[in-house]
């Protein structure tokens, strides 16, 4: 046989035997192709012959032979034509010409290994055992005997991924890598497989669904893997499918179903379920065994795979009761009551919690109910709830009697307008009590559909049952500053008032009425309006309590580091109140800008006076006076630090060129031990000696920092050449050499120099007194 045959041949037995096919539907032909492979390759070689199945030699087939061709990293062609795998690591291979291998017959045990252990094995070959691949063979090889690294009367030692056989039959470290991979892989699947047998398996339940008592759920369990069927109901539907039946079921499914009672079931319905399955066959449960005396280890072949099982479940559901409990819950227009509005309210039958649903007929329509309600009010604090109304409640209106209609709507939304004689004049609660009576009902079959004798009414007094008209709470405020320095912290004085009644009552006691305020900065002077305008900066929001009409004070608010305007705005809005009173309680705000709601928020002021003339090597220094506003709280500190800066020219002439304090003509700073302003006064910089003539301009810095979050800031930068700031230097006259000229020059400039140092010793003196 050419060459080209033989990769003919092995090409299309790849392409019959697929990575990981299912052996239930390869396995026969499997067997035939890679036969006719074989005797192809063989017959070619001329130097094989093919013994009879039933007792031959033992060939090697797909993998990577090792022990000088004997053994081999994969597995053999038994004499039936399948590839069977060595399940005794160690031993000599079935391959000796001399030996004969012959069929000892499925097992379901073998060497120590119990019954699941053999499925597994036998699951291992069959999935992907039947392959011509010889790296897939290698790892079923491997597969096995990483699972039993000891054979008893093995010549080597166990099993594993160093033995030196692994590195002899798979040399190349690309196969051996993609090798243990498969291996990693079939191992999981191994131990997670757990073979069932071919029997009926699985559950089926009919359950309560919370969507309604006319609605359900079915249920399929425990149902062996892949097992699919198909349900069939009587007296319900699916709601999937809107028919009895549906296709497609498997272990975990789960379905509702609507119950389609006739007319005449008014009190109870039930349903049956029965589902019809097939189980997929399968790998079978044993292994066939292939001995090959005297010392041939022994190997392996897949079992018979077990057929397709089919089997039919039946479950029918426990009767359920269809009768339903309706009662009646009030719903206001709204929570709300104006004084001299005429007082309203919206009546929805429902449900009592645990009913079973609303009766609904063949035709869609919903069982017609009669229903009555009776109204009590006005009460200056909450009615407090009791199975019966207070004797001393005053009645308000008349017992209203009422049937739903029967149709197709739902009647929970079907809105029922009552209105009440009379007007609401004061602040205060009104409260209804509505109810259901078996003994009342207009449609004989509504008795039926009811609980025997069935009574309902809801407790006098509930909450959501009640409307009021609302407290209308106001206040005055007033800021304990109008102007502060920045950082400075503020609070707010609130004082309740009530209009047009006094403050509510709940059953704890004075209504808690909560408030907010927001702290709005701005640049200039808030103008009074209603709301803030679009865009201005909230730089602070607080809350409060008010119980009853007793003065409060605020929190503190911390100002902005910020000059401008600082105003607070208060509110009662009702996302704050607590839930049970938001209705309660009348939404409120002050205006924006009220004059006494506004603080101005300024930094001290500076002003510098430095040395105005000196000589060469004589000190001079800067002279801050901070006046205005001081800060008061303690977490915030001001720093004033000073700079000389030396401008150009010679001497002391600086025509024609413009003042300049940048970093390369600066001759002098105190940033690094700045002055701590804790006071209105003057501040005294460090003392300067100077070098060289000409005119020096100081410049200050006030900054400010806040301990707590070390946030910093600047307050205020001298500008560059203030007259006030220069400092103009001469260098000393020339001493003269003899006669008058000199004694009168020795004389002024002697003075000079003491007046100098008496001026810097004078204002060094100073500085310290005001540091400390």
């Amino acid at each position: 046989m050419t060459r080209a045959r033989e990769n003919i041949n092995r090409n299309h037995l790849r392409r019959q035997l697929k990575l990981g096919k299912p052996p239930s539907e390869k396995l026969a032909s499997l067997r035939a192709v890679f036969i006719s492979f074989l005797s192809l390759v063989f017959l070619a070689a001329g130097s094989i012959t093919l013994s009879s199945p039933a007792q031959a030699a033992t060939i090697l087939g797909p993998g990577f032979g090792f022990d000088g061709g004997r053994s081999i990293f994969g597995g053999y062609i038994a004499p039936d034509g399948s590839i069977a795998y060595c399940l005794e690591w160690g031993k000599p291979g079935p391959t000796n010409p001399a030996w004969a291998t012959t069929n000892q017959g499925p097992a379901s045990s073998f060497n120590g290994w119990g019954e699941l252990e053999i499925s597994r094995i036998n699951y291992v070959v069959t999935t992907w055992g039947q392959t011509a691949d010889p790296v897939q063979a290698a790892a079923v090889a491997v597969t096995i005997w990483s699972r039993h690294a000891q054979s008893q009367g093995a010549q080597v030692s166990d099993f594993s991924d160093s033995h030196p056989y692994v590195f002899q039959a798979l040399s190349d470290p690309n196969i051996r890598a993609r090798v243990f991979e498969l291996r990693d892989m079939m191992t999981r699947a191994a131990d997670n497989y757990t073979p069932v047998p071919m029997q009926p398996h699985g559950l089926l339940s009919v359950e309560p669904h919370d969507a309604g008592h006319d609605r359900g759920w079915v249920s399929v369990k425990d149902l062996a893997p892949g097992t699919r069927g198909t349900l069939v109901l009587d007296g319900a539907v699916f709601d999937a499918t809107g028919s009895p039946s549906i296709t497609g079921a498997e272990s975990g499914s789960r379905y509702s179903i609507t119950y389609m009672p006739t007319d005449e079931q008014l009190s109870t319905v039930s349903t049956t379920l029965t589902g019809t399955f097939t189980m997929p066959g399968r790998p079978g449960d044993h292994i066939n065994l292939w001995v090959t005396p005297p010392r041939g280890q022994t190997i392996g072949t897949p079992s018979s795979a077990l057929e397709d099982y089919r089997f039919s479940l039946t479950v029918t559901g426990e009767p359920r009761d269809l009768r339903f409990s309706p009662v009646v819950q009030t719903q206001v227009p709204t929570v709300i009551v104006e004084r001299g509005e005429r007082f309203t309210d919206t009546l929805y039958p429902s449900l009592a919690p645990g009913s079973l649903p609303w009766r609904r007929l063949s035709s869609g329509n919903y069982l017609p109910i009669t229903l009555w309600c009776q109204a009590y009010g006005p009460l200056l604090s909450p009615p407090t709830q009791s199975s019966l109304p207070d004797p001393d409640a005053p009645v308000f209106g008349k017992k209203i009697l009422m049937s739903t209609e029967e149709s197709p709507a739902e009647p929970w939304k079907i809105p029922v307008d009552v209105s009440f004689d009379g007007v609401a004049e004061q602040t205060g609660y009104y409260t209804y009590v509505c109810g259901v009576d078996a003994h009342q009902q207009q449609d004989a079959r509504s008795v039926q559909a009811l609980p025997t004798d069935y009574f309902y009414q809801h407790d006098y007094g509930l909450v959501e049952e009640t409307q009021v008209t609302p407290m209308r709470v106001r206040f005055d405020t007033q800021l304990d500053a109008a102007m502060v320095a920045p950082g400075t912290q503020v609070s707010d004085a609130i004082i309740p008032r009530t209009e047009s009644g006094g403050w509510l009552e709940s059953g704890d006691g004075i209504i808690p009425v909560t408030l907010e305020g927001t702290a709005y900065w701005s640049e200039s002077q808030p103008e009074r309006s209603q709301t803030a305008p679009d865009g201005t900066e909230v730089v602070g929001t607080y809350s409060m309590t008010l119980l009853g009409l007793q003065e409060v004070l605020s929190s503190p608010l911390t100002t902005p580091y910020r000059v401008g305007w600082v105003t607070v705005q208060w509110c009662i809005p009702s996302e704050l109140q607590l839930e049970s009173y938001q209705d309660l309680i009348e939404d409120w705000c002050d205006d924006y800008g009220v004059p006494a709601e506004t603080v101005k928020l300024e930094w001290p002021q500076v002003v510098t006076q430095a040395t105005t003339e000196a000589l060469v090597s004589q000190e001079i220094s800067d002279v801050a006076t901070v006046s205005g506003i001081m800060p008061t709280n303690p977490d915030l500190l001001l720093n004033l630090s000073f700079e000389a800066f030396l401008q150009e020219g010679n001497g002391v002439k600086t025509s024609g060129h413009p003042p300049r304090c940048e970093p390369d003509n600066r001759v002098f700073r105190t940033e690094q031990e700045p002055l701590a302003v804790g006071s209105t006064g003057d501040y005294v910089s460090a003392p300067y000696r100077t070098q060289k003539a000409g005119t020096y301009f100081w410049v200050e810095t006030l900054t400010w920092l806040d301990k707590r979050t070390q946030e910093t800031g600047v307050i205020s930068v001298g500008e560059c050449g203030t007259p006030s700031e220069a400092t103009i230097v001469s260098s000393p006259p020339v001493l003269a050499t003899t006669g008058e000229d000199a004694l009168s020059f020795l004389v002024t400039g002697g003075m000079m120099i003491v007046t100098g140092i008496g001026f810097v010793v004078f204002m060094r003196r100073k500085s310290l007194r005001k540091s400390r």
